[in-house]
């Protein structure tokens, strides 16, 4: 392996091992910090359920307002290219919107 982007390749193909490296060199170099981050390896049976419950409610959180971003982008959407559409009497292609958009804009 003579040039950089095969180097670079062999840690991205071994993750598991790339993981436990840095995971070594960290507890190595910052032990405090190490600690503190893994605090939930710490944590009650009650604590870890409460844990637990809290990160699925952030990810269901996270996954509605993404959803309601996609929504509100495809109503934005349905709205700018009505008026072409009607104009075409047809489905307009990705190009013909783009260039719609560009003359309206």
């Amino acid at each position: 392996m003579s040039s950089s982007g095969g180097r670079q390749s062999w840690w991205l193909d071994h993750t598991r091992f790339t993981n436990a490296v840095l995971t070594f060199a960290q507890n190595l170099l910052l032990p405090r910090l190490s600690h503190r981050l893994r605090w939930q390896s710490r944590l009650s049976p009650r604590g870890t359920l409460l844990y637990v419950a809290a990160r699925i409610a952030s990810a269901a959180v996270l996954v509605y307002l993404f959803l309601r971003g996609v929504e509100r982008l495809s109503a934005k959407r349905e709205a700018l290219t009505a008026p072409l559409r009607a104009r075409l009497g047809r489905e307009p292609s990705p190009d013909e919107v783009f260039e719609y958009l560009m003359e309206e804009g």
